[in-house]
């Protein structure tokens, strides 16, 4: 039963169409998965209790040395270490300063939550499945599910854009809980377009996981099809992710040697002319050129930001600030961040008005400004280690899909915040383990059936 319920947990967490309750209501936001995730956390902590009584019981203990686990660990070390500085250089004092009691919803609350959130992101979706999966049964499960979950949300998605554009009528709401629609543009029940985007790129990721596991190719119509819908969401966050996988992608090969590098070319090539195509046919996105082109003189004129800026001005205001900081050579909050919550605090600083949860809605933002250049690297070495080192047993042509899924997904997590990576990879090291242990071939999904 617990199996089942995790793996349910994990296929909507990526789904906020399924929000039934904003920060407001909770210390976070409530949706169905998080229910589900609730259940699951209680039921462990029961079946960890009733086992407690039996003599036999081996308690197991996380291996925070593994190699594939090592430097996530190492990354949220590093994060209290900063955290615990910050506190001593004063970072928090607006904090502290507001006198309010101590409650989850409460501002002196928040960055210690930051922490809980963070480790269990890590515990959860990436450690977890390893002790969950433990069997062909629940893998094949999870496969097939999730390939009617993310099938769902493409039709969803193209019926909505269909409806809009022929009709003039949305079906589809970015949320259950404000029941608000977003126009002509993709997102099918993943939320709003730019959760929708990182939706899509981990569909294919996992797909492309699904297909390796079975032996089989991933079929070339989910890509057309994802391409579309991609390029349907018209959303900045697609153009900023793509190019962060170009530099991920360059810098890799560079660092391989320049062989590689040139040899790698078409790839970032072909991702290039797709944000080209996508920028030309949407006259939202070459406004928000224009926009971010002011920005820096705006904010240094201290002028009012222009309306597409001022929405992403969560995101905007703590790299301004991390700017003014190089400027003033006061580096060390560049090189090692100001720990977990400081970036909401510097937006209540320039945004001003009462002091609430105000993070950065791209990742890689939130990762600069609270752990620095070295926090990013760390970061970046915690989830493309584990597949380097997973994939070094299997062929080139499949190590090289692995690393450009891999790489696409990363960036994009940089730009915005979602746990899809910590799910991705949590997954991956359970179909590894599993396919190598097993050395199977072709299981079909009826295998999951008949076992019913």
């Amino acid at each position: 039963m617990i199996p089942r319920l995790y793996v349910w947990s994990i296929l909507l967490e990526p789904l906020l169409f399924f929000i039934i309750a904003d920060q407001s209501f909770l210390i976070i936001s409530t949706s169905l998965a998080r229910i589900i995730q609730i259940l699951v956390v209680s039921g462990l902590i029961f079946l960890f209790l009733y086992k407690l009584t039996d003599r036999k019981f081996n308690i197991l203990i996380i291996n925070i040395k593994n190699p594939l686990y090592f430097y996530i660990f190492l990354h949220f070390f590093f994060l209290i270490i900063i955290g615990i500085f910050s506190i001593f250089v004063g970072t928090y004092d607006i904090y502290f300063q507001t006198n309010v009691v101590i409650i989850p919803n409460s501002v002196i609350f928040r960055p210690l939550f930051e922490y809980f959130i963070e480790l269990f992101y890590i515990v959860y979706f990436f450690i977890l499945p390893f002790y969950i999966f433990k069997s062909r049964v629940i893998v094949d499960y999870f496969f097939y599910y999730f390939r009617i979950v993310f099938l769902l949300c493409l039709v969803f998605g193209f019926i909505d854009i269909l409806s809009i554009y022929f009709l003039d009528f949305p079906l589809i709401p970015r949320h259950i809980t404000d029941w608000k629609f977003v126009g002509f543009r993709f997102h099918g029940i993943a939320g709003e377009p730019r959760q929708a985007y990182i939706y899509l790129v981990f569909g294919l990721a996992i797909l492309n996981l699904k297909a390796f596991y079975y032996d089989k190719k991933m079929s070339v119509w989910w890509l057309i099809f994802v391409s579309i819908a991609i390029g349907f969401t018209q959303s900045m966050t697609a153009i900023v992710g793509l190019l962060f996988f170009i530099l991920l992608y360059l810098s890799r090969s560079f660092l391989i040697g320049a062989g590689n590098f040139f040899r790698g070319i078409a790839t970032p090539f072909v991702a290039l002319i797709f944000i080209i195509l996508i920028l030309f046919t949407s006259d939202r996105l070459i406004d928000y050129l224009e926009d971010i082109s002011t920005v820096l003189n705006v904010l240094d004129s201290g002028e009012k930001l222009p309306y597409l800026m001022e929405v992403q001005s969560t995101s905007i205001f703590p790299i301004y600030d991390l700017l003014v900081k190089v400027r003033n050579f006061d580096l060390l909050p560049v090189f090692f961040g100001s720990g977990l919550g400081s970036s909401s605090i510097i937006n209540n600083i320039y945004i001003g008005g009462e002091y609430e949860l105000k993070n950065p809605n791209s990742q890689i933002i939130k990762i600069l400004y609270e752990g620095g250049l070295v926090g990013l690297f760390l970061i970046i070495k915690a989830f493309l280690y584990p597949i380097k080192r997973l994939t070094n047993g299997i062929n080139l042509k499949n190590k090289k899909t692995f690393i450009i899924y891999t790489l696409l997904l990363l960036g994009a997590f940089f730009a915005i915040r979602s746990p899809t990576i910590y799910i991705y990879l949590g997954i991956c090291i359970v179909v590894f383990k599993l396919k190598l242990k097993l050395k199977f071939k072709q299981p079909p999904v009826s295998g999951y059936l008949s076992a019913q």
